[in-house]
């Protein structure tokens, strides 16, 4: 059998690829020198991948040097040097997406590179534009677009949280199109400055006394604001409200919880699944980000005895359990849902000093901290990468993978102490000022936008108008609308009975 008929028949896996000086700026690479936990599928990467970091210093901290391969790649280089007789891997660069390229692999995942990545890496718009053109024509990539807008917009899944009784920070959500249109409403009084008061209007019904404002799609920090009522400038504000409606879909007003993050008696606690497995827990703190010492990953630092990471780890499983399903088509049109990947929920502990937690974030495609711990993540995710692709092309009666060694990589069996700390931020980017509507003029209508919005603003002249009868008379005339309605019922069901005992 000749080379070009054993390739014929292998799957095709595409992975959309991150650039790789971000990640290397990120501090998220494979170090090939200094391999913990081992990884050997390192040295048969392309020499185009590799990344010379040199030594910089960074938050007060001297960050040593490092050659080594994106935490991306060496997922699917270890699928390669694992399954490479059955799997073949197309590397996609975010320029060379397009969906005829997406179409001609049998799946196509993301792993690090997604539409946030895109939108504040490329700073001419084409390849954003292109990439998610191909998302919306494409049906082959994993996670699925309805998925990705779910996970990428705070607006609709802190609403679904809301409504499912998940306990979030204090949060009011404004989306694009109600600002758009109560700016519309109150043109004749000043437009977005009305609107700007009404805003901070029901700032002051939350009891806000110090707010941060975080956009939808953003990143790292970028696009956000804190803001303290007792000397709030409106002007100030209003501009912030418009420069953020001109960029982002949507934006989120919380309630600024004090330390939240800050210490490592108030950290955030951000947690890893692979599929539903809980693999370990990043501590995040102001100044540096620790792994814990329970999770057999090389952390030493243990949680202090007022955070309880069993009830954290329960409220993070209800969270994803919670979340809409990851559903790609068959060839004939019919969804299959498939196991997750990977997902990162991060979690609050403390407020008002007492342990009280919610969920603050959910990601998808988030920073792997691949330098700071010892978890084989690379390794677990290409595990799952193929028990996804089997599923999936099974599904469809296509060409079944291999089922995934049973003897996938263990953090526990790892000995070899973890690296210090190296940071986990880059240098913010700027963000591109352009629109997140469907590249076709008729905007594509998400299932997820049928959400309850328990969160949004309460416009003032919008709400409904109180009847000025008093709460007992209110009540009384629902149950009397209630009486009236059974009542109806229950002589339709008479007379049809009787109906039917005519006839016969």
């Amino acid at each position: 059998m000749s080379p070009q008929q054993t390739s014929s028949k292998k799957v095709r896996i595409g992975v959309l690829l991150a650039l790789g000086e971000c990640e290397g700026n990120k501090f998220e690479l494979v170090d090939e020198r200094k391999r913990v936990p081992p990884r050997p599928w390192v040295k048969g990467a392309d020499s185009d991948f590799f990344i010379d970091r040199p030594e910089i210093k960074h938050k007060g901290q001297i960050i040593p040097g490092v050659i080594g391969i994106p935490g991306d790649v060496s997922v699917a280089e270890y699928i390669k040097f694992k399954h490479g007789d059955k799997v073949e891997i197309d590397y996609i660069n975010p320029k060379d997406i397009t969906t005829e390229r997406l179409k001609s692999n049998d799946i196509n995942f993301l792993l690090i590179y997604d539409l946030l990545e895109a939108f504040h890496t490329d700073k001419s718009g084409t390849v954003f534009s292109k990439f998610r053109e191909a998302l919306h024509k494409a049906g082959n990539i994993y996670p699925s677009l309805e998925y990705q807008e779910f996970i990428n917009s705070k607006l609709l899944y802190y609403n679904h949280f809301k409504a499912k009784n998940l306990p979030i920070a204090p949060t009011i959500t404004i989306s694009k199109e109600e600002w758009n249109a109560r700016v519309t409403q109150l043109a004749a009084r000043g437009g977005p400055a009305a609107v700007a008061d009404e805003v901070i209007e029901e700032i002051q019904r939350q009891g806000f006394k110090k707010f941060i404002a975080k956009p939808v799609y953003g990143q790292e920090a970028i696009g956000c604001g804190i803001f303290t009522m007792d000397d709030l400038k409106k002007v100030e504000f209003k501009r912030f409200l418009v420069k953020s409606f001109k960029k982002y879909p949507g934006l989120i007003i919380q309630d600024f919880i004090h330390d939240f993050g800050d210490t490592k008696a108030s950290p955030e606690l951000r947690m890893y699944f692979v599929g539903r497995e809980y693999q370990f827990t990043a501590m995040a703190t102001k100044k540096k980000t620790y792994t814990l010492a329970e999770d057999g990953v090389g952390g030493t630092y243990s949680l202090p005895p007022h955070i309880d990471l069993r009830a954290l780890k329960e409220l993070a499983y209800r969270a994803m359990d919670n979340m809409p399903p990851v559903t790609l088509k068959r060839a004939n049109g019919q969804g299959v849902n498939l196991p997750r990947l990977l997902t990162r929920v991060d979690m609050g502990c403390i407020r008002n000093g007492v342990f009280d937690p919610w969920i603050n974030e959910v990601e998808f495609v988030p920073s792997m901290y691949i330098e700071d711990h010892r978890c084989p993540l690379d390794a677990l995710l290409g595990e799952q990468m193929v028990k996804i692709t089997k599923q999936y092309l099974n599904a469809q009666a296509r060409r079944p993978l291999p089922s995934p060694s049973r003897s996938s990589p263990r953090a526990d069996a790892l000995c070899t102490p973890p690296r210090r700390r190296m940071g986990a931020t880059v240098s913010p980017r700027s963000a591109l000022k352009r629109s997140f509507g469907s590249p076709n003029k008729t905007q594509r209508k998400s299932k997820l936008q049928a959400l309850a919005k328990p969160l949004s603003v309460q416009w003032g002249p919008l709400r409904r108008k109180a009847s000025g009868d008093s709460p007992k008379k209110r009540v009384l005339k629902i149950a009397m609308k209630t009486k009236r309605s059974i009542a109806t019922k229950s002589k339709r069901s008479i007379a049809t009975k009787i109906r039917r005992s005519t006839r016969a």
